[in-house]
Order: structure tokens, then C-alpha cells, then sequence
């Protein structure tokens, strides 16, 4: 009798242990090394979240939308077996959103365990920093350079970041996405400043990519510029604007190269792109949503629109494709046309040499010009505005910028202390370069050909009657049928 409560107490026994077993191989599930939050800044990229755990397991995110119902970030994959990396995708965190922080909630699932994380995007570069000034022109411009970011054309800012920069940073590492990115660092070009009259160009016939000057952008839409010298009469009026650049780094992506991914990668049955392909390493999650919804309502032509409509709202009409960083005295004259042929037998409109002469800052003065261009200003109206260096070395130039006869010893003084201020550098916080000029492409440029057409007469509709500082029935549609 003993025997058998033996045997049948060692049968129990086995039984429990065998059951505890099973039960710890399901809560061996560790995620993120057991720790209740993974972090990142606001820079965005991708967060690897380690998982630990013999099984299969599923993951899921969640509260990972804004208030517009924009995603902003997203796993690389909702499934997997074993141990590995789980791939978070990460976008930018745009200071202007004045936000201190944004989270979302990262659960896997591995048989009826389930465990949940935190992601958690602080604003600073570092845990705990504050964001820099949302009012400046555009944040971080050393690590984006206000590259791959959208533009509104219709308040001259820019909008949501379309690529993830930092995911571009490391494909180029690889041989086949080289030429993607590409950064040129001018130190020749400062020092002496570049005289500048066309504020806004195409580069090509088809008007493909195009540039303009930053500041000319915010003037173009400024309907009431405060002009200094407004106690001359101007009965003939015309403009001039231009500028003295002093540049330091020009950088630029393709959206040839962009566009080409996201159409290879795209799978049109599905409607999806793979959970960790280049297109989610590069292209923002959000706008990675808005193109599929595009793509996938292409014969919707009611919910087309709407997606057509919902991504200009939130990255405007146009794709940022390059950015000169640096310096630069952007200057806007109202001159008399018929003063201006009487005094100096200036026929139409006036050039750099003339209208810059009398607050050149560097450089000998084209012969004949100094007093001309001193008349010049003395009888214009004049507006004048400064980007980049430190401010306050600056204000003795502001002062002499803004005076009817610009003394030109004190002005040329005042101009190589800021000249001297101006700093380029990867770290944040001691680089003071500015965005000097865009080079932008329409954003239905980051789409098939077929469809590029559709996009862009919508886009047109947008901003039809609206004030911008870009004519878009000029812009282009990349002829490169990618497939």
C-alpha cells in the first residue's frame, strides 16, 4: 500500500513540476531586457528592442498617432520565433510642435503571456534638454539641414520631415545608396561674401527641381514689409531683391533615388511595403501611411483626393531635394525706375554691382559704383534682414544696414565680427549656420509617373486662389517612369 502512495505521490509530483516548467517557459518572455521603457530622441531612427524567448511571439503598438492621426512611429515586424531585435521606426520630433515628450505602447505576446513597454521620444538631443526656439526657421539644421522635409508654400515654413534622415546617414554607408546623400563643405566660399541676384530658379527646362532663397520666400508672401527711408517719395516704383551669402555647406538628396524604392518595394496586391525593408528605414512612418493610402485609393477618386488633400496638410505641396547653410544679408529695395534712368541712364532693372554696392560688405568696389549706389539708397526704399552667426555681433552691421548713408569702414568693421561668428559644426549647440536657399521638387514627384499627373491637379485645386510663395503650375513632373 505504501508503495502504491509512492508511486502514485511521485506521479502527482511529476505531473506539478512538468506543469511549472511549461508555465516558465512561457513567462521566460523578457522584453527590452526587462526594463519598462525604451527612449529616443528627437532626432528619431530606429530603436532595437531586444526580446528573449524560446516561442513564437507577436507584437503590436499603439497610441502611436498624433492628434491628425498621423503616425509617427511603427514596429518592423508583428511577429517572429526566438530570441532577436525588434526594429521600432522612429520619426523626427519637430520642436514646433511644443511638446515635451510622446509615448506609445510597444505589447508582445507569446502564448497567453503578454508584456507591454513604453516608447517614450523626449525633445531633447539629450534626455531631459528643452527643444530649441519653435520660432526659429527651421530646427536641428545641422542634422537635417531642413532636408527631406516638406515645405508650405502657402506660409514660407517648413513642414513634416518626409525622410528619416538618420536612416539615410546609414544607408549611405552602403555601396549600392552612396549617391543618395551628398554634403559638400564650401570653406572657400566664406570668405568673401556671394553677391546674389536671382532669389529663385529651375534647374532644369522641365522645372523639375527648383531653388529659392529662404528669406525671399517669407518676403513674397509679407504684404506689409516694414521699408526703412520711408520719407521718400517713390512715384515709379520698382524692386530689386538680393542678397550677400557667405556659404558654408550645401547638402542634397535625391527623390529620384526615394521614389525608386518606395515604387520597388511597394506590393500592389497587398497594399503594403515589407515590415523591414529600405522604404520604412527611410522615409518617414507618417508619410510612408500617406502614400500608401494614396496608392491604395488610386481608383477611389473621392477617398483619393482626400488622401491627396490629407498629406499637403501636413507636408505641403513640395519635397525639400537640397539646403545651403550659412550666412546671409537678404536685402529688398523699392527704387524709382524713372529716377534711376534720369540720374544713372539705368535701363529696366537694376544688378548686385548697383543695388548692393553702397552695403557690400566685402570685396573692392566695381569702379563708378559707390557713389551711384549710395545715391541709390539714399533715395529707395529699403528692407534688410540677417540669417545666421551670432546675433549680437550682428547689431553694429544692423545699425549701418539701416542707416540712409551707410558709413562703409564701420560697415565692413561690423561685418567680419559677424562674419568671424558664424560657426559650422556637427555639434548642436555651437553651430549657428542658417538655411541660405532651398532646392525643392513637387511632392507627386515621390510617386509612380502614372500617377503624378493626379496628384499635382489636386494639389493645384489646394491652393488655388491662396498666396504662396511658389508658383506650382510651373513645377514639373519628373519624366523617370520608374518600373
Amino acid at each position: 500500500m505504501k508503495k502504491i502512495l509512492f508511486l502514485m505521490a511521485g506521479a502527482i509530483l511529476a505531473v506539478v513540476l512538468n506543469s511549472c516548467t511549461d508555465d516558465g517557459n512561457e513567462n521566460s518572455l523578457v522584453i527590452n531586457n526587462g526594463n519598462s521603457e525604451v527612449t529616443i530622441n528627437r532626432l528619431g531612427g530606429i530603436v532595437q528592442v531586444p526580446i528573449a524567448i524560446d516561442g513564437e511571439w507577436t507584437a503590436t503598438i499603439s497610441d502611436n498617432s498624433d492628434k491628425d492621426d498621423n503616425i509617427w512611429s511603427d514596429l518592423g515586424a508583428d511577429k517572429g520565433k526566438g530570441a532577436g531585435n525588434l526594429n521600432v521606426y522612429v520619426d523626427y520630433f519637430d520642436p514646433s510642435l511644443q511638446q515635451h515628450e510622446r509615448k506609445a505602447t510597444i505589447s508582445v505576446t507569446s502564448g497567453e503571456v503578454s508584456k507591454t513597454i513604453t516608447l517614450r521620444q523626449y525633445i531633447g538631443i539629450q534626455d531631459g534638454e528643452s527643444a530649441p526656439n519653435a520660432d526659429t526657421e527651421s530646427s536641428d539644421v545641422w542634422f537635417n539641414k531642413g532636408l527631406g522635409s516638406g515645405y508650405k508654400i502657402d506660409q514660407a515654413t517648413f513642414a513634416g520631415c518626409i525622410i528619416n534622415m538618420q536612416g539615410v546617414k546609414e544607408a549611405v554607408q552602403q555601396t549600392e545608396y552612396a549617391t543618395m546623400f551628398r554634403q559638400d563643405a564650401r570653406p572657400g566660399m566664406t570668405v568673401d561674401a556671394i553677391m546674389q541676384d536671382t532669389m529663385q530658379s529651375s534647374k532644369d527646362s522641365l522645372h523639375v527641381d527648383c531653388m529659392i532663397n529662404i528669406k525671399f520666400a517669407k518676403f513674397k508672401l509679407t504684404l506689409n514689409v516694414n521699408y526703412n527711408n520711408n520719407a521718400t517719395i517713390i512715384e515709379n516704383a520698382c524692386s530689386y531683391t538680393g542678397s550677400q551669402d557667405l556659404e558654408y555647406l550645401h547638402a542634397s538628396i535625391s527623390h529620384d533615388d526615394i521614389a525608386a524604392i518606395l515604387e520597388d518595394e511597394w506590393d500592389e496586391d497587398t497594399k503594403t511595403f515589407p515590415k523591414d525593408g529600405m522604404a520604412k528605414k527611410l522615409v518617414s512612418i507618417g508619410f510612408l501611411n500617406n502614400w500608401k493610402n494614396i496608392m491604395k485609393y488610386q481608383d477611389d477618386s473621392v477617398n483619393f483626393k482626400k488622401a491627396v488633400n490629407a498629406m499637403v496638410y501636413t507636408y505641403g505641396p513640395v519635397f525639400v531635394t537640397g539646403s545651403t547653410l550659412g550666412g546671409s544679408i537678404f536685402t529688398a529695395i523699392e527704387y524709382d525706375s524713372l529716377y534711376m534712368e534720369e540720374e544713372f541712364g539705368v535701363h529696366g532693372k537694376v544688378t548686385a554691382n548697383l543695388a548692393l554696392s553702397a552695403i557690400q560688405i566685402t570685396g573692392d568696389l566695381t569702379a563708378g559704383y559707390g557713389t551711384k549706389g549710395s545715391r541709390l539708397w539714399e533715395n529707395s526704399h529699403y528692407y534688410c534682414s540677417i540669417t545666421g552667426g551670432n546675433q549680437s555681433s550682428y547689431n553694429a552691421m544692423l545699425e549701418q544696414l539701416n542707416s540712409n548713408r551707410p558709413d562703409r569702414e564701420k560697415l565692413k568693421v561690423a561685418a567680419q565680427q559677424w562674419m568671424q561668428s558664424i560657426r559650422s559644426s556637427d555639434d548642436q549647440d555651437s553651430d549657428n549656420t542658417d538655411v541660405i536657399s532651398i532646392e525643392y521638387t513637387g511632392i507627386w514627384n515621390l510617386f509612380p509617373f502614372e500617377i503624378s499627373d493626379r496628384i499635382k491637379q489636386i494639389v493645384l485645386d489646394y491652393y488655388k486662389d491662396k498666396r504662396t510663395c511658389m508658383d506650382l503650375d510651373d513645377m514639373g513632373i519628373s519624366p523617370t517612369n520608374r518600373k
